[in-house]
């Protein structure tokens, strides 16, 4: 009933307010208009936002509006730079996130869950090739560390990559084969940079099958 909803709810918010928040510090692109938000800036409120939700989280509705947000901020201005700051600004996230693990002794792991589900939501499920390596690459890198609870979570982003591509592209050709004229059932080419993530993330996961720590 009623009274089990808002117990629910009081619950969620004991259990956000006793989590980390992790923030980001980036450099600011120079926007002389006060109104108008720089790429970064419309990234690190994305992020923030989503790791202050108390309800069920959308991620796929957060990725949409944070594509939505940028394109809004971004008309007018040269498209390469534009992308170039994009992925600074996500790859700082990124490793904000996992640089939390190690600060703090609170509970981080609800926080980084949602950085890095929004992550590969935001730059897997879009068209930009170079978004997408670029979190793809610094997935592989952290799925690589030494230390346990962060290769963990650099395997679980790598994991939510793989799964994004793989729905994105199916049901297209095996990866494994090593023809570049793969297609959909429907006839629709797939992206040959997305195959190419696609290879790489399973090659970088493949290793830690055998790793009773990381999560794959």
């Amino acid at each position: 009933g009623q009274a089990g909803r808002e117990a629910d709810g009081c619950q969620r918010n004991r259990v956000r307010q006793s989590s980390i928040m992790v923030t980001f510090d980036g450099p600011r692109n120079g926007e002389s208009d006060a109104t108008k938000m720089g790429v970064a800036e419309v990234i690190f409120a994305s992020f923030q936002s989503i790791q202050r939700q108390h309800d069920e989280v959308k991620i796929e509705k957060a990725a949409a509006s944070l594509r939505h947000d940028l394109r809004t901020s971004s008309e007018g201005e040269e498209p390469t730079a534009v992308i170039e700051e994009t992925v600074v600004a996500l790859v700082r996230c990124i490793d904000s996130a996992m640089a939390s693990i190690t600060k703090t002794k609170k509970d981080w792991s609800e926080s980084v869950s949602r950085i890095r589900r929004l992550a590969a939501a935001f730059a897997c499920g879009g068209k930009n090739e170079a978004v997408a390596r670029a979190v793809v690459d610094r997935a592989i890198e952290f799925a690589c560390v030494e230390r346990d609870a962060i290769r963990s979570e650099g395997c679980a982003l790598l994991g939510e990559c793989l799964r994004i591509l793989i729905e994105a592209s199916k049901p297209a050709s095996s990866i494994l084969k090593s023809s570049k004229a793969r297609t959909t059932a429907s006839g629709v080419a797939v992206a040959e940079w997305k195959v190419e993530c696609l290879s790489a993330a399973a090659s970088a996961l493949l290793p830690r099958l055998t790793d009773n720590i990381a999560k794959v």
